[in-house]
């Protein structure tokens, strides 16, 4: 059986990777959601990364980082509730997963067991030979499948200050996923977030990794991807396989009825 500070190193990680700023990776201060994904940010963070936008003149004008759809400024919403409710419990997880169990015991209530998920599916992707502003404007992994027969694809920038990186359901069963995006070896950075996916919508990162510090003249480098997505829960997944049944169902019954 787990002890409590296990169990609470395993929820301070999910905490970790589930309430980060999509930019800076970080837990978001005076935290904002843009109203079409729900994705967080700090306030600075995607204010600076709208103006930015729009000051360079470039194709991400007043566009989200995570889904890419059009966003202004005052249309960010505010967490009121956030700094409050979301820092102190982060705070008792911390004091727990440093032994101090009967302190953190106060301030929340442990849960026995973590809500057991679907497998996830996973892809990997190399990007060979990069070096800045030498690459192409756009590069895809290949194609994975997952058990459910979604098709699933890597898609990133690597060209400019910023490589962007985003996980697109190229076809497949609509519905909310949980995701992973992440780097192995020169550039470590992980990202994790639920999402809404509709075909061939994209989610992830405009902000994934920031390649300004590598000099002009540095050698060509490859950089490992791996990615993960999964329902959000055995429920969804259900959902999923009905509707998959309901689609396979149609056409049986089309191929009945038409048998040419």
């Amino acid at each position: 059986m787990a002890t409590a500070s296990g169990r609470c190193d395993s929820l301070l990680q999910r905490f970790s990777d589930q309430l980060q700023c999509v930019i800076c990776a970080e837990l978001p201060r005076n935290a904002h959601i843009c109203p079409h994904c729900s994705a967080l940010f700090c306030h600075d963070c995607v204010w600076q990364w709208l103006t930015r936008a729009a000051d360079e003149d470039t194709e991400d004008v007043e566009s989200c980082p995570h889904c890419r759809k059009q966003l202004r400024p005052g249309r960010l919403v505010k967490l009121q509730w956030f700094g409050a409710r979301v820092e102190p419990l982060r705070e008792a997880l911390e004091r727990a997963v440093n032994g101090d169990d009967q302190a953190a015991g106060s301030d929340l209530n442990l849960p026995q067991d973590v809500e057991p998920k679907p497998q996830f599916t996973v892809g990997t992707f190399t990007l060979r030979n990069f070096r800045p502003q030498q690459m192409p404007t756009r590069i895809f992994s290949q194609k994975v499948v997952d058990d459910l027969g979604s098709i699933w694809r890597l898609e990133v920038f690597p060209r400019g200050e910023w490589m962007s990186a985003y996980l697109t359901l190229n076809k497949g069963l609509e519905g909310r996923y949980e995701y992973i995006i992440e780097t192995l070896n020169n550039f470590p950075k992980r990202l994790r977030f639920e999402s809404n996916f509709k075909q061939r919508s994209s989610f992830g990162a405009a902000e994934f990794i920031d390649t300004r510090p590598i000099p002009g003249d540095a050698a060509p480098m490859n950089i490992n991807f791996r990615y993960f997505v999964r329902p959000v829960s055995f429920e969804e997944k259900c959902k999923l396989q009905q509707k998959l049944l309901d689609k396979l169902d149609k056409q049986d019954e089309l191929l009945k009825g038409n048998p040419n």
